[in-house]
């Protein structure tokens, strides 16, 4: 018998074209020669729970196709036994036999029979002075008893049957399967280099309604001839356009003294053509297990428009407003400080903060500046810092990227231990980038004529000022409609991105468009929002009640540096303090147990790449949700700190 290997290296060529072989689902005639048996005086029905099974030495009772050798002009008796639900035969029952012979010479004593006290009905078969195949059945009169069947070749003397049956353990859908015969001197892997080699003999099997393979029979084969058996499997769907299985076994036994000979060939199903790009949608919930560190961040964030004096000095030890301003929640001065080169000025600051009125007065004095702007231009959702917080949180849990996945190379096929065809992508083949991120903010949407559309707000990595986010990868094709996604880094920066979010989502909504000297410009930057709300000169007068001296210089000067420097602190910190050191603080990868589902497209057309092999159209899909294919994130936040969050994905082929 051919090896995995060797069998997998010819599925893996791709090259098999099926030629179209004659066929008919018509019923054949039917040759009957005899009378239905003598009716019994009380015949019985065939009760409820009862088997048809064929009977031994000649068939195992197990089978539900028997194949039978019939020679020239002779005859063969057949047989059927009836068994009730707990196994005794049932007596005085009615058993039709339907034939399907064709065009073959052969024909069968009667069309029906009744039981004997062993259950069993026989009907004898004669074969005419042709070579052939023919079908045969035997059913009841309950329509809840499954039938049984004979396959019947007919062959001259010293002549047998080469019989072929088929397994499948893949997912392809197949229907019709063709079946040559090549001389034994023709090897399945000779068939690598030259499919084209002629073939003895050829015919078709077809897949039944209830996915039963079919057993394909030739007959009247001569002693001492030895096949290597080949076949092709369709697709259901397509009009048998698609090759999805293919199977072959050399080595098989030679018909010796007129015995038939059986082969069993293996489908396997093909590898689908993964090679090309996808436009791809990925979704996820980016706020499970944040860490403290993001948490202060998310929420010094949230106190930004309502309470800006605690988002540039922090919350101090006893704030107003705990729960809205937690005890000691930093603010952006601290990370400014952590920032500056050490020096007069840093050391001024930090003096200012340790004084008196460096904490609380300097935030009143803030807040008092920016009253006017609440109570005159903010927008009413503005005034509820646990309000734009959870906002936040919900804007990164449902957060969607849209970007591209590519497959560079074909998987190199191999069968793994368990026999199943496998695909190995080769290394790093894979790539994807994420090009457009698309964050769901609804406040302020009220009013807008398409509030769905208002809340949809795509931006770019470049918007954004993040670098752009890619990855490469590797992994594996599971059989014909598995992919699984080993795990590997992209270069998302986390913190940079809730920075992103902050400037060019939740900024934009709360302090419109009218920023900048000329009130001209989109408030998409810390500095153009606090300008909005802080005048140095004011604060520095309102904090110290002077408008000159140290005091007032140092408080004046450190305004001046938030405002010129606000965004990029505040990026620097969460650029380096909410991320571990290295490149893979962004892992991802399909789960194990979880693997992505490749689907063929709709319906082919025309010409496509790979023919006849199947083409992966879709990664998951869109809808149902539980077709989408699944992410595993884990986010490295610090060399001692991770989060494990879950995505989803689908994608669609463009090229």
């Amino acid at each position: 018998m051919m090896s995995a290997k060797r069998i997998a290296a010819l599925l893996a060529m791709g090259l098999f074209i099926a030629n179209g072989f004659g066929c008919t689902d018509e019923p054949g005639e039917t040759h009957q020669s005899g009378e239905v048996d003598p009716r019994p005086d009380d015949p019985t029905e065939a009760p409820e729970n009862a088997k048809l099974m064929h009977v031994a030495p000649e068939c195992s009772p197990a089978q539900d196709t028997c194949t039978v050798s019939v020679i020239m002009g002779t005859e063969t008796e057949l047989k059927a036994q009836l068994l009730d639900a707990d196994g005794q035969p049932v007596k005085d029952a009615l058993v039709t036999f339907e034939s399907n012979f064709g065009t073959t010479e052969l024909s069968i004593s009667t069309s029906s029979a009744y039981t004997d006290s062993q259950g069993i009905a026989r009907v004898t078969l004669r074969g005419g002075e042709s070579a052939g195949t023919g079908q045969l059945s035997a059913k009841t009169d309950n329509a809840e008893i499954a039938p049984i069947n004979w396959m019947i070749g007919v062959s001259s003397k010293d002549r047998a049957n080469y019989v072929v049956d088929f397994t499948h353990t893949g997912t392809a859908q197949i229907k019709p399967i063709d079946v040559r015969l090549f001389p034994s001197t023709v090897t399945c892997e000779s068939l690598l280099s030259n499919p084209n080699q002629t073939a003895v003999l050829e015919s078709q099997g077809r897949v039944d309604s209830t996915g039963a393979m079919p057993t394909v029979m030739f007959p009247d084969r001569p002693n001492g001839q030895a096949y290597t058996v080949g076949a092709w499997a369709r697709s259901l769907n397509y009009n048998g356009d698609v090759e999805v299985a293919y199977g072959c076994t050399d080595n098989n036994p030679a018909v010796e003294n007129g015995v038939s000979v059986n082969v069993v060939v293996d489908l396997v199903d093909h590898l689908p053509n993964i090679v090309g790009t996808y436009n791809v949608v990925h979704d996820f919930d980016l706020v499970g297990a944040l860490p403290p560190t993001v948490e202060t961040v998310v929420s010094m964030i949230g106190r930004l428009a309502n309470d800006p004096g605690s988002f540039i000095v922090g919350c101090g030890a006893n704030p107003v407003d705990p729960q809205a301003c937690p005890p000691d929640s930093p603010g952006l001065i601290n990370l400014l400080v952590d920032f500056l080169p050490d020096g007069d000025f840093k050391d001024a600051i930090v003096g200012f903060m340790d004084s008196s009125i460096g904490n609380g007065v300097l935030r009143d004095a803030i807040n008092s500046i920016a009253e006017n702007w609440l109570e005159n231009s903010a927008p009413s959702w503005v005034g509820n810092t646990v309000t734009i917080t959870s906002d936040i949180y919900e804007t990164l849990r449902h957060f969607t990227v849209e970007g591209t996945m590519r497959f560079n190379s074909a998987p190199v096929v191999s069968v793994d231990a368990n026999g199943n065809l496998i695909g190995v992508l080769p290394s790093e083949s894979g790539a994807q980038t994420w090009n457009d991120f698309v964050f769901n903010w609804s406040r302020g949407c009220d009013t807008a004529p398409d509030p769905a559309a208002c809340a949809t707000r795509r931006v770019g990595s470049t918007q954004l000022l993040i670098d752009p986010v890619t990855g490469v990868f590797d992994g594996t094709l599971l059989g014909s409609d598995k992919l699984q996604i080993n795990q590997h880094t992209l270069t998302l920066n986390y913190g940079a991105l809730l920075v992103g979010v902050l400037e060019k989502i939740v900024l934009p909504s709360i302090f419109g468009d009218d920023c900048g000297p000329n009130n001209n410009l989109a408030c998409d930057s810390l500095e153009l929002a606090l300008g909005q709300l802080i005048k140095c000169e004011d604060l520095a007068e309102s904090a110290t009640g002077d408008t000159s001296g140290a005091l007032y210089n140092v408080v004046e000067n450190l305004c001046t540096n938030l405002l010129g420097e606000a965004s990029d602190k505040l990026r620097d910190y969460a650029s380096t303090n909410l991320v571990a050191t290295g490149t893979d603080h962004f892992l991802i990868a399909t789960p194990s147990e979880q693997h992505c589902t490749l689907i063929q497209p709709e319906t082919y057309q025309g010409n496509w790449e790979g023919q006849p092999l199947p083409l992966v159209q879709y990664l998951g899909q869109d809808t149902p949700a539980d077709l989408n294919c699944k992410w595993d994130v884990q986010i490295r936040f610090s060399d001692s700190t991770s989060a494990e969050v879950e995505g989803t994905f689908w994608g669609e082929r463009n090229n």
